[in-house]
C-alpha cells in the first residue's frame, strides 16, 4: 500500500491512491464541498456559490487553458511540468470547467477568467489531497 519513488533527483514516499477515474464526471455549484472519488475534497471559499454549476472531471489529455498574464492558451501537462506537480497528484487532481473551457486544475492552476471571477470576491479553491 506504499510507494516510494525518485522523481526530479529526490526520493519520494506515500500511500498508493487510484487515480480519478477517467469517466468520473459531476455537477459542482460550490455552495458545499464536493467529496471526490478517493477521499479527497474540493471546496469554494469565501462566497456562497458559483453562478452556474461546473463540471467537474478527471484529465483526459489534450487539455489547454488561458492563464492569467497571459496572451495564448497553455497545454495543461506543462503547466504541470513547469510548476513541479508530482505524477502522483497530476493522475488525482480534479478540474473545473464550463462549457467545454477549462477554468481550474486542483487549487493552485487557475484560469485567467477563473482567476477574476475569484478575485472579485475575495474567494479560493481548495483541493483537501488525503495523504
Amino acid at each position: 500500500g506504499a510507494r516510494v519513488q525518485r522523481w526530479r533527483n529526490a526520493l519520494h514516499a506515500g500511500r498508493i491512491h487510484a487515480p480519478l477515474p477517467a469517466d468520473w464526471s459531476q455537477a459542482w455549484d460550490g455552495s458545499a464541498p464536493l467529496a471526490l472519488p478517493g477521499g479527497d475534497r474540493l471546496e469554494l471559499v469565501g462566497t456562497d456559490a458559483f453562478d452556474t454549476p461546473l463540471r467537474v472531471h478527471a484529465r483526459q489529455g489534450g487539455e489547454r487553458l488561458l492563464l492569467p498574464g497571459r496572451t495564448h492558451h497553455h497545454s495543461l501537462r506543462h503547466v504541470l511540468q513547469e510548476r513541479d506537480v508530482p505524477p502522483w497528484l497530476r493522475m488525482r487532481m480534479p478540474l473545473l470547467s464550463d462549457a467545454g473551457e477549462l477554468l481550474a486544475a486542483g487549487d493552485s492552476i487557475v484560469s485567467a477568467r477563473m482567476a477574476g471571477w475569484l478575485h472579485a470576491r475575495d474567494a479560493c479553491l481548495r483541493w483537501i489531497v488525503v495523504a
